[in-house]
């Protein structure tokens, strides 16, 4: 996953495995500052996408002030009452795309 700010400026990656356990050899030699996560799919579930909300979105925009807007889209496991009450917690407005 990538994501950047209005200004340009690239957060640090977001690598989803397959995989049942996450290896060391799979997390060196990555992007700095990189996160890295497993799921049995290979795709976000909710563990990892609050993951990567706590710890590459929360971490970049709690150090700017005012209100911060997070845009994602509508997948089922983005929404949840944690990342809703995180969100609000820091200042942060998370909008949802519509479907399509």
């Amino acid at each position: 996953m990538f994501a950047a700010s209005a200004s340009g400026e690239l957060l640090p990656c977001y690598v989803v495995y397959k995989a049942k356990n996450l290896y060391t050899t799979w997390v060196e030699g990555g992007p700095k500052g990189s996160r890295y996560n497993c799921t049995l799919s290979g795709w976000f579930d909710t563990i990892a996408f609050m993951d990567l909300v706590r710890n590459i979105a929360v971490a970049y925009l709690r150090k700017l002030n005012g209100t911060k807007i997070l845009i994602g889209d509508n997948l089922q496991s983005h929404l949840s009452l944690e990342c809703v009450e995180m969100c609000i917690e820091h200042n942060i407005k998370f909008v949802f795309l519509p479907k399509n």
